[in-house]
């Protein structure tokens, strides 16, 4: 009698907990848009994973990048940029980037080449067009005068996402093209200063790496101070590019307006860094969720015929949901694995609802089809 009752028991539980995942499946990708929980972005195509991200970047613990420093070009002139070049090489950075193209020539150009093609490891920006067909990146878009540099190098400046709306949460390290691979700008950068952090990322060989946006701060020296702070650039990684231009505006998970030459400066310290972020599987969200949600089922089951079963129930439903929340930051924070909570979420919150369907409906279901299976014997 024991037996018949533990298997009836399990059978119930497997059932309801099957109900809370087919309700959890079907609308997960609907409530992974939700942006309530990022209120650093208030975008609509947010994900609730960028609360981690929110959390780990109101944290006091913000440092000072010793790798990367950003030179502001805002309102400067070709021939102030060409300046700017000079000074900058001049400084010995292990690497500089300029973010910054010329779409068409004018009468100040002499300089800005001589002072390009003087600066060995300038890296150049280019932007790569993609084919959807051929899923391949194709044509290649640059500064007019990239044809009369051809030993130069350049990076991909294209950022991880759709259009100007999108949430740039990762960058692509290389982009595949029909004869050849562009590096990202970041890689490129890379590769010059830090040739055993480019070996590493190269040996991971993902298409999209996640960037560790939280808690960076860098050095942003103006275009006039560069001889000044000269000790400031002095071996290190250097990018050249407009801080305040508004078309260079993007939305990531911890601001809704970064500069793009900041979105570049994060993307190269993730792999200078070389402290990836981690994702864990579907599979494993999966089974944390049906875990969690079989607990919540089976003490449902113990506890709905106490006087305070569903007072208790639900204390510790919404304990558990606040839990879910705190480990996921804090696996973010401390161990950079970042796991997205929108499946344990939905598995822990339907789980009620899913047995209040099951003794509201299944088992009146079960008792009427037994009820008319009798009456024709």
């Amino acid at each position: 009698m024991l037996l018949k009752k533990i298997i009836g028991e399990f059978l119930r539980t497997t059932i309801i907990v099957c109900l809370a995942y087919v309700l959890s499946y079907l609308i997960a990708y609907d409530i992974s848009s939700i942006s309530y929980f990022n209120g650093a972005t208030g975008n609509a195509n947010s994900r609730i994973s960028d609360f981690y991200f929110a959390v780990a970047n109101q944290r006091s613990v913000a440092t000072l990048d010793k790798n990367v420093v950003i030179v502001s070009i805002d309102g400067c002139s070709r021939e102030q940029i060409a300046e700017v070049i000079e000074m900058v090489d001049f400084c010995a950075p292990m690497a500089v980037g300029l973010d910054v193209m010329f779409d068409y020539p004018s009468a100040d150009d002499n300089r800005l080449v001589e002072a390009i093609c003087s600066c060995d490891n300038l890296i150049l920006p280019v932007y790569l067009n993609y084919d959807p067909v051929q899923q391949r990146f194709d044509r290649i878009e640059g500064s007019f005068f990239y044809e009369s540099i051809p030993h130069k190098n350049f990076g991909a400046v294209n950022l991880a996402g759709n259009n100007i709306q999108s949430v740039i949460r990762e960058f692509r390290p290389e982009f595949p093209m029909l004869t050849d691979t562009i590096p990202g700008f970041a890689l490129a950068l890379a590769r010059k200063a830090a040739p055993q952090a480019y070996q590493l990322i190269r040996a991971r060989a993902r298409t999209f790496e996640i960037i560790d946006y939280p808690s960076r701060e860098y050095e942003v020296v103006k275009s006039f101070e560069v001889l000044e702070r000269k000790d400031d650039l002095t071996r290190r990684v250097v990018l050249i590019g407009a801080v305040d231009d508004p078309a260079d505006k993007h939305i990531t998970p911890v601001d809704y307006q970064m500069p793009g030459v900041r979105v570049l400066a994060c993307s190269l310290s993730t792999i200078l860094d070389s402290n990836y972020i981690r994702r864990t599987s579907t599979a494993v969200e999966w089974a944390i969720a049906i875990f969690l949600c079989s607990l919540v089922v089976v003490l449902n089951n113990l506890l709905r015929a106490k006087k305070i079963g569903n007072l208790a129930i639900r204390v510790f439903q919404f304990l558990l949901l606040y839990c879910i929340m705190l480990c996921g930051c804090k696996l973010f924070i401390v161990a950079h694995l970042c796991m997205d909570f929108t499946k344990p979420l939905l598995m822990v919150g339907l789980g009620l609802a899913a047995n209040d369907i099951w003794y509201g409906s299944g088992e009146y279901l079960i008792s009427w089809f037994k009820n008319k299976r009798k009456n024709r014997l």
